[in-house]
Formats: structure tokens, C-alpha cells, sequence
């Protein structure tokens, strides 16, 4: 299959992954490489920069131009962000989706993402790092058959909003129960009024600007029109 992204002049780009999506990477390279970009691993808490390192050793290992940084840079908000902006890209890893909307407010992360996307830079973001892409981190404690631990306490589930749908990854149609999980991801669309786009592992999309350009695999979305919640109203569309 290949997939070809025109970027506009002046546009955003952002690059959602759920798991490994190889078609997404390959893309990636080339926009990285023709913009002479570098992708700034961000991690979920600058306690895991080893995990960081990791992540960008195999962006490197797949050709695509990356780095990872210190502990003590990525807890320096003022030099994160200088760093941030000159690399002209960053990659949002997965992980606990509370502690990075915890880490994100203390380095003040997601102005400086708004900047550098004004300045034509590029956000990949993956799992939890999609998920502080939307108003809240909803999906974090949903469906409740599969949550992420709140460690913190976090009340204030208030995050980027960059995207207007909340995205749930890791989506599992062959899982026991999916009805329940289908039922709650739907109260959800229902009550925030925006939907859910459910993600399966090697599924993922390219946004250019506020509309998805490319996507890998099907989109399958929950209406937040919907007002019956019985086994959720699945829209399924094939990729674009």
C-alpha cells in the first residue's frame, strides 16, 4: 500500500498512532527529512527519559531523525521548550495518560505545542499521548474494563483539546464484553457531545490541520448524535 500525504504550506500536521503503524513512520521520515526536522521523544514523566532514549534509538534505527533528552532537561520547562521549538517536531509516547497530563501542566507543554505547530512543526503522538491531544483524558478511565491507574488523584481531567473527538486506542473488537465497553465509550460521546474514535494496534491517522488526511485501517467512530446507548452506534468507514 502506499499512502501519500500533501502537506499545505502553513498547515499543522499531527500523526495519532495506536500500537505500530509502519505506514505512519514511513510518512513521518519524509516530512521529517524534508523539513529538516528532528523528533523530540516526550515521555509520560521525565522519570522515564531511559524509556525516552529507547523509543528514539528505534525512530533512529527506522531512519527517521530523533532524540531523546536528560532527566533534567525535560523537567527545565524553559529549555524544553527552546528545544522543542528548534527540533521542529516531537513525539508524544504512550504510558500513563494521567501522569503526562500532570507532567504536561508542570512544563506548561501544550502551549509550546500550539507555537510549534504555528510554526509549522509536526506532533506524533501515541496511546496516552493522543489522549492529553483531546479537551479531556476521558478515555484514560474508559471503558472501565481497561483504565489507566490515576496514581496522582488527578480531578481536573482538563487537557490540550487540539483535537475535537476523544480517542480511545488499543481498541480490542474481538474482546469479551465489547457491548459494555462499546455502552460507556457511547455515554461518553453522549454527554461531552463529541465523539469517539476507536483505535485498533496498528491503526492510526495523519490530521492536517482539523481534518484527517490519511488514515490506516477503518475509522470507526461512536456519534456522539447518538442518544441510545444500546451496544453503542459503531460508525465504520473504510481508509481513506
Amino acid at each position: 500500500m502506499t499512502i501519500i500525504v500533501c502537506v499545505s504550506e502553513g498547515k499543522s500536521v499531527l500523526f495519532v498512532y495506536s500500537g505500530y503503524v509502519p505506514e505512519l513512520d514511513t510518512l513521518l521520515a519524509e516530512i521529517l527529512i524534508s523539513k529538516g526536522a528532528v523528533l523530540t521523544i516526550i515521555p509520560t514523566t521525565p522519570d522515564e527519559y531511559e524509556t525516552a532514549a529507547y523509543v528514539s534509538d528505534y525512530y533512529q534505527d527506522a531512519g527517521l531523525p530523533s532524540q531523546s533528552l536528560s532527566k533534567a532537561l525535560y523537567e527545565d520547562a524553559e529549555q524544553l521548550k527552546n528545544i522543542i521549538l528548534a527540533s521542529q517536531a516531537v513525539y508524544l509516547m504512550g504510558g500513563n495518560t494521567f501522569e503526562f497530563l500532570h507532567y504536561a501542566k508542570m512544563v506548561d507543554l501544550f502551549p509550546v505545542l500550539a507555537q510549534l505547530e504555528s510554526n509549522g512543526g509536526i506532533i506524533a503522538a501515541e496511546s496516552a499521548g493522543s489522549i492529553i491531544l483531546s479537551d479531556t483524558i476521558a478515555t484514560a478511565s474508559l471503558p472501565t474494563s481497561d483504565v489507566d491507574e490515576n496514581t496522582l488523584g488527578i480531578s481536573n481531567i482538563h487537557a490540550m483539546g487540539r483535537i475535537a473527538f476523544h480517542i480511545s486506542p488499543h481498541f480490542d473488537p474481538e474482546k469479551n464484553d465489547l457491548s459494555i465497553d462499546l455502552d460507556e465509550l457511547q455515554v461518553l460521546a453522549n454527554t461531552s457531545n463529541q465523539d469517539v474514535l476507536l483505535l485498533e494496534d496498528g491503526e492510526g491517522f495523519v490530521m492536517e490541520g482539523d481534518v484527517i488526511d490519511t488514515f490506516v485501517g477503518k475509522k470507526k467512530f461512536l456519534s456522539s448524535e447518538v442518544q441510545s446507548t444500546s451496544s453503542g452506534s459503531l460508525s465504520d468507514t473504510n481508509s481513506l
